[in-house]
């Protein structure tokens, strides 16, 4: 593989040497540093992290038949991403909204605020300023022209928070067996021979392993702290659910009732004309670890499951029916679905009625038959296999959504496609001389070699 060029190693305010990242290989390392009280300080730690960040992505971005010099595509990658990349600036924006969408879910006034302190402390130039005056709105996301500002400005911290979405996206998105091989851990390697029974597509391999383990669900549901108890349901005469007016019933004079995905929503999963995702109140969003809801996440079960053969007894999003325990479609054909459920529960035991009231999308890979090697040996006769993969799902084309919405889902996940591409070559060299002048997380940190001398 081909070494990261060297980039600055610490951000412009200290004029500190440079250090290097290779994929693989050791290249200049970190000269004699004279800033050493300067060094053990924790930011270092994450100027470090952010420029081996930035490495990789310059890496998995770089732009082929280029005319730009080396030090023209640095400052293009800092200043003016569509031009290092046009997709690399299309890839970013996108993950931004979903940064966006999520920071103005708590804070409508978060971008307001932050201009307000990029501008107070001198961070970015009057033209910038102005800009990020004039074209920031509440509840909005911020416009190409404003996530430029952010994204060339390091006190904003939005570059690296998206740089760390890119990495989970192109983590998610490896997709040949050598490499998945090789990022993978020791004890987790692949053998994708049919023999050995695979479980997982190699397409988007990791992210089809990952949703079986993570049991995320997009989901809508009154929850057992809403205002309201069965009796008032019964006082008020809800009854069956027959579709999203009479799902929306059991919200009312509730704030869940304004809790609603719009059809301009980064985290619109389906956009089925059909489908009542935009219709429904009583939106709450992902939520992982769920065992729950008559859902199956078995791969013994899953296996026989195709996108062509869901049904009546088996479906990955619908209605939970909690008499039937299972999700269910609600439809006038009757091999479609049901026309209407009853949301109450009564326990036998107690003689007391409960209601459940939940839409769900699960997201989970589905079967399909692929051709694998029968044996190990090159150039061996293929054989059919089952294996699951999102390529078999509605969200097929959605991988780098899904990518995004699962890192904002796990505190853990840049971290384990940080260390898969570590595994692949991917590390800072830093001299052995120096490495004690710098604070302890940094000469731990998996993405450092050290030099010998």
């Amino acid at each position: 593989m081909k070494k990261l060029w060297k980039f600055s190693a610490l951000a412009a305010t200290a004029a500190l040497p440079v250090v290097a990242v290779s994929c693989g290989n050791t290249v200049d390392t970190i000269a004699k540093l004279q800033q050493d009280e300067l060094l053990k300080k924790a930011e270092v730690a994450t100027l470090i992290e952010q420029n081996w960040l930035k490495g990789l992505i310059q890496e998995l971005y770089k732009p082929t038949n280029t005319t730009m010099t080396q030090a023209e595509l640095n400052e293009a990658f800092e200043v003016e991403p569509e031009k290092y990349s046009e997709t690399l600036f299309n890839d970013a924006y996108k993950a931004f909204r979903f940064y966006a969408e999520k920071q103005l879910a708590t804070n409508t006034y978060f971008f307001q605020e932050l201009n307000n302190t990029l501008i107070s402390k001198g961070n970015v130039n009057p033209t910038d300023a102005s800009t990020l005056a004039d074209k920031t709105q509440s509840l909005l996301t911020p416009s190409e022209n404003v996530f430029r500002i952010y994204w060339k400005t390091p006190e904003s911290n939005v570059r690296f928070e998206i740089l760390k979405m890119l990495a989970v996206y192109k983590y998610f998105s490896v997709s040949d067996l050598e490499t998945l091989n090789k990022m993978s851990k020791d004890t987790e390697k692949i053998t994708w021979v049919v023999t050995a029974s695979p479980k997982y597509s190699l397409t988007n391999y990791f992210l089809n392993k990952y949703a079986l383990t993570k049991r995320m669900v997009q989901i809508w549901e009154k929850t057992t702290t809403d205002p309201g108890t069965p009796d008032d349901f019964f006082i008020q005469k809800t009854g069956n659910i027959s579709g999203p007016v009479t799902f929306n019933e059991y919200f009312k004079d509730t704030d869940a009732y304004q809790k609603q995905l719009t059809p301009q929503s980064v985290n619109l999963l389906v956009s089925d004309s059909s489908a009542p995702d935009t219709k429904l109140v009583g939106y709450v969003g992902f939520r992982t670890n769920v065992s729950d809801y008559g859902l199956n996440w078995d791969y013994e079960q899953l296996k026989n499951v195709t996108a062509d053969s869901q049904n009546k007894a088996f479906l990955t999003r619908g209605y939970y029916d909690p008499n039937r325990s299972t999700l269910i479609q609600i439809s006038n054909d009757p091999d479609k679905g049901y026309t209407s459920y009853n949301p109450y529960v009564k326990d036998k035991t107690t003689n007391t009625t409960t209601v459940k009231i939940a839409y769900l999308n699960q997201i989970v890979p589905l079967a399909g038959v692929e051709q694998a090697p029968k044996t190990s040996e090159e150039n061996a006769e293929l054989g059919d296999v089952t294996v699951l993969s999102f390529a078999n799902t509605i969200f097929k084309d959605q991988i780098d959504k899904l990518s995004y919405i699962y890192y904002q889902n796990d505190d853990a996940l840049f971290k384990t496609a940080q260390e898969a591409f570590v595994r692949l070559g991917y590390k800072i060299h830093i001299k052995e001389n120096v490495i004690g002048t710098l604070p302890e997380e940094v000469k731990t940190a998996p993405y450092v070699e050290i030099d010998k001398e």
